[in-house]
């Protein structure tokens, strides 16, 4: 009896076997640039709180000045350094949001691609497992047919 010509079992395994190291990968990679972008935001957000402790008292400072006798350098105008800092806390604030979109959409992403490697590593796995059942039958009926049960051994 000749055995039919099947699949070689390698490349379910393969399948399988790449799906849940795929899946695996996803997740640590996923995980490390949420916690490298959670942690550029909390920076974000120390400047951020920084910035509005002491634009209160340029504020103080502003308000002050204006009724000065003199009127103060440029590069020491409370009102031009209030300005920048209003400007970079924006900056700041819209890097925040920034931030926070990359941190969801890595995360929908992540889950998007590991359930696609789930679904390959369960249709690999199930595969390889019909196939070895198909295989070792066909094992069995060879060695029955080279030792037929009435035969001493």
């Amino acid at each position: 009896m000749d055995i039919p010509n099947v699949l070689s079992d390698n490349l379910y395994k393969f399948v399988a076997l790449s799906g849940l190291l795929g899946v695996l990968a996803t997740v640590v990679l996923a995980t490390q640039l949420q916690y490298r972008y959670q942690y550029m935001m909390f920076q974000r957000e120390a400047d951020l709180a920084v910035m509005h402790d002491n634009s209160s008292d340029m504020k103080d400072q502003v308000a002050e000045s204006g009724s000065s006798v003199h009127p103060a350098p440029a590069d020491h105008d409370p009102r031009s350094n209030l300005e920048r800092r209003t400007v970079r806390s924006n900056t700041y604030r819209d890097q925040v949001v920034q931030l926070t979109t990359k941190i969801q959409k890595i995360g929908i992403i992540a889950r998007v691609v590991s359930l696609a490697l789930l679904i390959a590593a369960g249709w690999g796995f199930g595969r390889w497992y019909k196939l070895q059942r198909l295989l070792d039958a066909l094992l069995a009926a060879e060695v029955a047919k080279l030792n037929p049960p009435g035969r001493d051994k």
